[in-house]
């Protein structure tokens, strides 16, 4: 009897370690999720940034524990295990890493659609290229007609990326597509968990697509035909008086500037909220010469009041809101 009793209570321990092994073996545990969220000493923003140097294999892995570990979280959750507070903590930080990836998207869903054959249509909707230290570089735009893509200055006209800049747009490109990778499929994890989220949210993956579509195709097209030229702006009546002072200025900030042209017929008198005048000013631009041709860059020029109808000497007096643009 002791023996069989013996027997019995060593079965019984061997199986109740069986049931508590399987029950607290869990998916592993993705670095996005976990309490540190470094990616081999990377944050999460520095990951996102330069995810163009990830192998598709790489995030194909992670995106697998990803799904694997949320939806243990979910279970453990509605389940109410011990464990509920790190589980929804997971969750969190599961959330926080998304919410990385969808601002580097960025994509409005207001007027894009794509065609049968994959092309993106929207009129005049222009998209901040960003480089990995998280700054824009320039812009890429969908034209009026499927499948046509530009890079673009601020103002919208076509623009031709120098090779610096065309090698952060190609970054940018390989990025979207990682991060397409990263999510793709999440949208059957996110259903399955029952996760109320928006349209967007649910289909980033697709989206990282098409800005990824829209900046291979402004690549593709990046050639100094694609420039749009503007008149050259034409002097105004303070032109020739303040040229020559315009233009040593100019080039003192700039030896690169060839040139100044001055578009005020009349300058521009400033006063305080008390209405006593501080400076007057004139606008024009900064002319400098490229392989592209006459660049010209919207200027302003000051001088300070100093009492008694009298002003001092002119100043350089800042950079307009105005892009860039190429004359004709």
């Amino acid at each position: 009897m002791k023996i069989l009793f013996k027997s019995l209570v060593s079965i019984f321990l061997i199986s109740m370690c069986v049931c508590v092994s399987a029950q607290d073996e869990r998916p592993a545990l993705p670095w996005p999720m976990s309490a540190e969220m470094k990616f081999n000493g990377m944050s999460v923003e520095e990951y996102m940034l330069n995810l163009c140097d990830q192998s598709k294999e790489s995030v194909e892995q992670l995106r697998e524990q990803l799904y694997a570990r949320y939806l243990d979280d979910v279970k453990r959750e509605k389940a109410g295990a011990s464990a509920y507070l790190q589980a929804r903590e997971e969750k969190e930080r599961f959330w926080f890493f998304f919410s990385k990836a969808q601002n580097l998207v960025d994509i409005a869903l207001s007027g894009v659609s794509i065609t049968p054959d994959g092309a993106i249509i929207s009129k005049n909707v222009q998209r901040l290229i960003t480089s990995r230290k998280g700054g824009g570089i320039g812009y890429f735009a969908v034209g009026d007609k499927p499948g046509e893509y530009k890079f673009t200055s601020l103002g919208g006209d076509g623009a031709y990326l120098d090779p610096e800049s065309l090698a952060t747009a190609k970054e940018a490109a390989a990025r979207m597509r990682r991060i397409q990778d990263l999510f793709k499929g999440l949208h059957l994890m996110l259903e399955e968990a029952g996760e109320e989220c928006s349209y967007r949210n649910r289909y980033l993956y697709n989206f990282a697509g098409i800005y990824a579509m829209g900046v291979e195709g402004a690549i593709e097209k990046n050639t100094p035909e694609n420039i749009e030229r503007r008149p050259m702006p034409k002097p105004g009546t303070l032109h020739a008086s303040l040229k020559a002072q315009a233009l040593k200025i100019a080039k003192a900030s700039n030896p690169n500037v060839s040139d100044v042209v001055i578009v005020s017929n009349s300058w521009d008198v400033k006063r305080d909220a008390l209405g006593q005048i501080t400076h007057r000013s004139v606008y024009g631009y900064y002319i400098t010469n490229d392989a592209n041709g006459k660049l010209c860059e919207r200027r302003a020029w000051t001088q300070s009041y100093q009492g008694g109808g009298k002003y001092g000497s002119l100043r350089a007096g800042g950079v307009g809101v105005e892009s860039p643009f190429y004359a004709k």
